[in-house]
Formats: C-alpha cells, sequence, structure tokens
C-alpha cells in the first residue's frame, strides 16, 4: 500500500461479472470511501478490483456475503497491483468496506505529502479509541478472536 495515493481517484469493479450483489457491495463501498475523504469516480487512476462469494438466504431473505478478495490497481502505472485485500469468511457488506476504508486511510501518506517519517500526525489514536475501533472489528465478525487478543495485547502494552 506504500504506492497508493489517496489524494487521487478510485473506483470500483469485480472480476466475475455475473456475480450478484455488486451494485449492494459498490454502493457501500463508494459510501465509505467518500466518508474517509477518498475521491471515488469512474476512469479514475486507481480501480479496486473485488472477488466475493455469496448466496441467498431464504431463512433471512437476504443475500449473504463470504470470502472477499481484492485488489488496487493503478491504471496509470501499467496496472501495477498496490495493495491486496483478503478476508475469509462471512461479512456484512457495510462492515467489510468500512473497515477497508479505515485500513486504507490509517496506513497512508499521500505521494506528495510534505509529513515527515519522524513526524507524528495529530490524528493519533488514543489507547481507548484503539481498544474500541478494534472491539468493534471483531463484533462484526471482521477478525478472529485470536486476531483480536493478540492486537488487544499490543494495544494495552503500548
Amino acid at each position: 500500500t506504500e504506492n497508493f495515493d489517496k489524494t487521487t481517484t478510485i473506483s470500483f469493479d469485480r472480476k466475475n461479472p455475473d456475480k450478484h450483489g455488486f451494485e449492494n457491495i459498490s454502493t457501500m463501498f463508494k459510501n465509505a470511501f467518500v466518508t474517509k475523504k477518498f475521491t471515488v469516480k469512474d476512469n479514475s487512476q486507481y480501480l479496486l478490483v473485488m472477488d466475493y462469494g455469496y448466496l441467498y438466504s431464504i431463512a433471512r431473505y437476504t443475500m449473504q456475503y463470504s470470502d472477499f478478495t481484492a485488489e488496487i490497481i493503478d491504471l496509470n502505472n501499467n496496472r501495477t497491483v498496490v495493495a491486496t485485500i483478503i478476508y475469509k469468511g462471512k461479512f456484512d457488506i457495510d462492515a467489510i468496506a468500512e473497515a477497508v476504508a479505515i485500513e486504507l486511510d490509517k496506513k497512508l501518506v499521500p505521494e506528495n505529502s510534505s509529513i515527515n517519517k519522524n513526524d507524528t500526525p495529530n490524528t493519533q489514536q488514543t489507547k481507548e479509541e484503539k481498544l474500541v475501533e478494534l472491539k468493534q472489528f471483531y463484533e462484526k465478525q471482521l477478525i478472529t478472536k485470536e486476531e483480536y487478543e493478540a492486537e488487544k495485547k499490543k494495544i494495552l502494552a503500548e
């Protein structure tokens, strides 16, 4: 992800055009990315190409999604893959879209940014904020109990 510049444009596509539910997923991703101040539009520099499993849950009258994978491709740089995203297991589309946008936003510094590696950004999260966010990921089943406990120990040791 170090080559990804969040100040440029991004759009969304799917690996398999025959898969159902893409309109819902792409809408959720667009909303989550716009909330994190990414620029979302067609014919963009970056393309997030996703794949996922799905089935229709008759009992719940809804689609159940699982096993999300995606690559962010830089279309202006020989289609270079600048990020890969993998999530195994069932997921809610709004939760995974939000989690991806949050993680990209946390890890990225725009390529043309003047922030030095030694500078501390003003948006540092407190331990409490990190723990609350981590718990939300666990409750939304975006991470396993083992991942939750391991990350919790790291945060508390800071």
